[in-house]
């Protein structure tokens, strides 16, 4: 039995989980449900290789980064939102599209977006290509900067 046991625990599949959820209360459900994590969206990715490193005892090595190295400039209309953008948006919208974005609520940032294509059709199409882009803390980031 002691030897079963210990296989069991040296074999077993790690379960991280992956919500949405801001709430702490969800991930003590989570952690007694079984799962040995909890990881909230919108993440990063150095976050999944750190919960790799804990759980796997995998080492990661980086690259040096004082070497060189080439910046992109961001694509497209994220470049257009300036204050002005967001001149007569209501302040509710807003507030539920950074809530919704903040916890990556999918259905629930697209049509706010559409909200918005109302009176502001060019913010809207710099929101909708984030969303594609799934970069909900970006939109969230966003709103908070221009708006408070």
């Amino acid at each position: 039995a002691e030897w079963n046991v210990t296989m069991t625990k040296k074999y077993r599949t790690i379960i991280i989980a992956q919500t949405a959820s801001s709430f702490e209360r969800e991930r003590e459900i989570v952690i007694e449900s079984g799962c040995d994590d909890f990881l909230r969206k919108p993440y990063k990715e150095l976050e999944i290789f750190e919960l790799m490193q804990k759980h796997l005892g995998i080492c990661f090595i980086y690259e040096d980064m004082e070497t060189e190295y080439t910046v992109y400039p961001v694509k497209g209309r994220k470049n257009e939102i300036t204050q002005e953008s967001f001149s007569g948006l209501s302040e509710k919208v807003l507030k539920q599209l950074k809530t919704a974005a903040t916890v990556a609520i999918m259905e629930e940032v697209k049509e706010l977006i559409e909200t918005i294509r109302l009176t502001h059709p060019k913010l809207a199409n710099c929101f909708t290509e984030m969303a594609n882009d799934f970069e909900y803390g970006k939109i969230a980031q966003i709103i908070e900067e221009y708006t408070d």
